[in-house]
């Protein structure tokens, strides 16, 4: 006999002779505790049976009076059934959370079912355990003959290296789930379809990996969205590349045409000037080389001339141009190339022919500037100058490439 058994026997009986001798409360009370123990202990019904039985025995012998058999049964009988009581208790607490465990199983299990998003739970090697109808309907086949397949068998070829690399990573930890895992489903009898798997691990107390959750959802819908909306952007963009081709050509057209419309040159640039901005920068400053080599702002105009002094004829001179600097005007006449620039402190201090000029770029908040020559019959006879101050757009090569033209018609 176990030591704890032996043990448990020993106190059995001891509260028991005590409760031959004297049948109160408290010493009965000793028989329920005791086999609130025996529980405890992982001690059966039938052990404490044979418990009873062999203490009772005990009881007889030791009384040796044939008159005291019934009395000595009838309260050693009253005993065991107080101490198998808490059994019966315990029975009970177990039926009840039996019950509430398989009904909450089966509310789990219907929950399951008839979700109406596709669930499947896999062993850690990937084969099916359980499936719900919906995914079995997504799959075109039986809940039951899900059941113990491999759902790599249902991911079409080629998946097989990554699906079992990714199988690895929740086998050793180094994730506990995946979203949106893209893959092509294969159905067995019905055409392939584009899927995406929601996985999650299941884990043991000690983080061991038990199995998997997969939610898998059929994404044809959304590729279908995603191709629509790329074919929109594509439409968009080639009808907004349409448009701005169609206004370049307007405005080429109408720079034309006012260039025609006098033999005043001064103020036919300062008209096609007034015109360009605010279309191609907020300020537009056209320079001019004269025979002597000296360079001479010709043109001055911003989008908002009424706000900007700076704009009117007697303050062209402002806008002169550093002579001992090889950067910004200087650089274009001296290069015969188009410029993109995106204006900096030190680039301002570069070029700026005086303090007084730095003062005012700095205030103007100059940000980027396009630059193109004007070039006739093979000399360089001026600059059309755009520059980006309050609007902050930013200059593109298209860009570049109508200012080029817009010098040339100027030239």
């Amino acid at each position: 006999m176990k030591e704890w058994l032996r043990t448990l026997t020993e106190q059995y009986g001891a509260a028991l002779d005590e409760y031959l001798l004297d049948p109160v409360e408290p010493a009965l009370k000793k028989a329920y505790e005791l086999g609130r123990q025996a529980i405890a202990e992982g001690v059966g019904v039938l052990e404490m049976a044979a418990i009873y039985q062999r203490t009772l025995l005990q009881a007889l012998r030791t009384s040796g009076d044939p008159e005291q058999v019934p009395a000595i049964i009838e309260r050693a009988t009253v005993f065991f059934a107080e101490s198998v009581s808490s059994f019966e208790m315990a029975l009970q607490a177990f039926q009840s959370t039996h019950q509430a465990l398989e009904s909450e199983r089966q509310r789990y299990q219907e929950q399951f079912d008839f979700a109406p998003d596709a669930y499947l739970v896999t062993e850690r090697d990937g084969t099916i355990r359980e499936a719900n109808l919906a995914a079995a309907r997504l799959l075109r086949i039986s809940q039951n003959h899900l059941i113990g397949k491999p759902l790599l068998a249902f991911l079409s070829a080629g998946h097989g290296v990554f699906f079992n690399e990714q199988l690895g990573r929740l086998e050793r930890g180094e994730t506990d789930q995946f979203e949106d895992w893209q893959v092509a489903i294969e159905p067995p009898a019905a055409a392939a379809f584009p899927g995406a798997f929601t996985v999650a691990a299941i884990r043991g107390v000690e983080s061991e990996l038990l199995g998997i959750r997969w939610l898998l959802r059929d994404i044809s819908e959304r590729r279908r969205i995603e191709r629509e909306r790329a074919e929109l952007l594509v439409r968009e963009q080639v009808a907004h590349a349409e448009a701005e081709a169609a206004r370049r050509l307007a405005f080429l057209a109408e720079a034309s045409t006012l260039l025609a419309a006098s033999l005043d040159y001064e103020a036919t640039l300062a008209s096609v000037a007034r015109r360009a901005v605010p279309y191609l920068g907020d300020w537009c400053f056209v320079h001019v080389v004269e025979d002597n080599g000296a360079v001479r702002c010709l043109v001055t105009a911003h989008s908002g001339a009424s706000d900007y002094p700076e704009v009117n004829p007697q303050a062209r001179d402002l806008f002169l141009p550093n002579p001992n600097s090889t950067g910004g005007i200087a650089r274009i006449i001296h290069s015969g190339k188009p410029e993109i620039v995106d204006i900096t402190d030190p680039w301002i201090v570069s070029i700026a022919a005086n303090t007084a000029q730095l003062t005012l770029f700095r205030r103007l908040g100059f940000k980027s500037a396009l630059a193109a020559p004007m070039i006739a019959r093979g000399r360089i006879v001026g600059t059309v100058t755009f520059v980006v101050a309050e609007s902050g757009r930013r200059y593109t090569t298209v860009d570049m490439a109508l200012c080029e033209d817009l010098a040339r018609r100027c030239a």
